[in-house]
């Protein structure tokens, strides 16, 4: 039987509870204490059945980079990271300027996946444009592949769809960044399909395993 390409609502919401308590009792297992550090499980203001995985955290800037009066840049080459920086980088108010993350797990109703959701906002509240988030401690170094960039999106340049997109959070309204599921379904079925006697193909909690996983493969998860 092949592994299931998708999560249920009810599924997802009981493989996230479960991944939290499993957390707290299980403080040995370290892949768990990266991924699952700080996160709550968020239950809907009116309606049941439409809670979410929500934690605030704090980031740094990478380098000097950003928008000014022309914009953000066009072009996106993967290569963010400087392991060190000269006092030009240093004197620059924004290195030490605190960022804070607002960052979600929320079910996908079209998708049926996890999709991982995220604000970035400086120390004043305001929020940062996409050329400055990839300047983050967000993502790690040099995993987001070549891409165009424009206000609203990062698409690499062999897929037909953004790797980060701008929309609504589908549960808050908000405006957020979010990472596209469409190749979720895709990467997590493979990966469960080579586990150790496919354990994890019928198991939600291990689906959400893997999927944390493959997301702090490109996310930072470290609280």
């Amino acid at each position: 039987m092949s592994p299931p390409a998708s999560l249920s609502r009810s599924q997802f919401e009981i493989a996230c509870k479960a991944s939290l308590l499993e957390h707290v009792r299980n403080d040995r297992d370290e892949l768990a204490q990266r991924h699952l550090q700080g996160w709550t499980w968020v239950e809907h203001a009116f309606a049941s059945g439409l809670g979410y995985l929500s934690r605030t955290v704090q980031l740094s800037h990478r380098q000097d980079t950003g928008c000014d009066d022309s914009g953000c840049v066009d072009e996106f080459d993967g290569q963010i990271v400087l392991e060190e920086y000269d006092d030009a980088v240093l004197s620059d108010p924004r290195a030490s300027d605190t960022l804070i993350a607002r960052q979600y797990v929320v079910h996908s109703a079209t998708y049926q996946v996890p999709v991982f959701y995220f604000t970035i906002h400086n120390s004043k509240g305001a929020p940062l444009c996409l050329n400055d988030i990839l300047r983050t401690s967000l993502f790690r170094p040099h995993t987001l592949p070549p891409s165009k960039i424009t206000p609203f999106a990062l698409s690499p340049e062999y897929s037909s769809f953004p790797l980060l997109s701008q929309g609504d959070h589908p549960t808050l309204g908000t405006p957020s960044w979010y990472i596209h599921p469409c190749e979720t379904p895709k990467v997590i079925g493979e990966i469960l399909t080579e586990l150790p006697q496919r354990t994890g193909t019928e198991d939600p909690i291990q689906w959400m395993r893997v999927w944390f996983a493959v997301l702090g493969g490109v996310v930072d998860l470290r609280a």
